[in-house]
C-alpha cells in the first residue's frame, strides 16, 4: 500500500507500507487517525517506506454521523489532491488537527470550522479571498456578495444590479465567527466550494472531490429539515 500522510513539519508525504494485512493494522491507517511515523529511504527523492505507530484513533469521532464523516473525508481528499508534496504547511496541519482532535459538538460549528479551513487553504496556496472592503467602492459597510472573478467582497449598493452574477457573502465569514444559522453556513460552503473548484481543481483539469459535493448536498438536506 502507498499511504499519503499530512505531517506536522514536512507537509504531505507518501510512503510504502509492507504489512497491510497484519492483524489490526487497517484500523491504524483509517483517515483522520494520528500516527507516529518512521520514514526510510536510500535516497531522499525516492518513495521510501513507512513504519507506523497509532497515537490516537480520532477517526472514531466521525464515524457515527454522516455529515461528520463526509467532513473528515472532504478534508482528507482536499489535502491529498491539492497540497504540494513535501512542502511544509504547519498552519494547515494545525487547523486540521484542531478539528479532528476536538470535533465541535454541533453540525453548525463543525461546518463553520471546515469552511474556515478551506479559506485558510486557499490563502496559503496563493488564492486568498478578500472580505475586508468592497472591490468597487472601497466601502467596508453592507458587504453582501463576492465577485466570482476577483474573490473580493462587493457591497449591496455596488452589486445590486449584478446580484444574479455574484456569490452570497455570509456575515460570519466577514467577522470570522462561528454561526448557528444553517442558511448562512450553506451559503458559505457554496462560496468556498466555488473558489476551491476554480483555483485548485479546474485549472489542473481535476474535478471537485465527490465527498465535498456530497457534503454540500447533505447540508442542503439538513437545512431543509430544520
Amino acid at each position: 500500500l502507498i499511504l499519503s500522510l499530512l505531517t506536522r513539519n514536512r507537509g504531505r508525504y507518501s510512503g510504502y507500507i509492507n504489512s497491510v494485512n497484519k492483524k489490526g493494522f487497517k484500523s491504524t491507517i483509517q483517515p483522520g487517525n494520528l500516527v507516529k511515523v518512521n520514514w526510510r529511504a536510500r535516497i531522499e527523492e525516492s518513495l521510501g517506506s513507512y513504519k507506523l505507530e497509532l497515537i490516537e484513533a480520532y477517526s472514531s469521532n466521525f464515524m457515527y454521523e454522516s455529515i461528520n464523516l463526509l467532513t473528515l473525508s472532504s478534508i482528507c481528499s482536499l489535502c491529498n489532491e491539492t497540497l504540494p508534496e513535501r512542502e511544509p504547511l504547519p498552519e494547515i496541519f494545525k487547523s486540521i488537527f484542531a478539528i479532528i482532535s476536538n470535533p465541535p459538538e454541533t453540525i453548525e460549528s463543525l461546518i463553520c470550522k471546515y469552511i474556515f479551513l478551506e479559506l485558510d487553504m486557499l490563502a496559503i496556496l496563493g488564492f486568498g479571498l478578500d472580505f475586508s472592503s468592497c472591490v468597487v467602492s472601497g466601502s467596508k459597510k453592507d458587504l453582501t456578495w463576492v465577485s466570482p472573478k476577483s474573490g473580493k467582497a462587493v457591497s449591496y449598493s455596488a452589486g445590486k444590479k449584478y446580484r444574479n452574477k455574484l456569490l452570497s457573502l455570509p456575515s460570519f465569514l466577514i467577522y470570522k465567527e462561528l454561526s448557528k444559522n444553517i442558511d448562512e453556513i450553506y451559503s458559505g460552503l457554496i462560496l468556498t466550494g466555488y473558489f476551491i473548484n476554480k483555483y485548485l481543481y479546474n485549472d489542473y483539469g481535476k474535478k471537485l472531490p465527490i465527498n465535498r459535493i456530497r457534503l454540500l448536498n447533505q447540508i442542503k438536506k439538513f437545512r431543509n429539515h430544520e
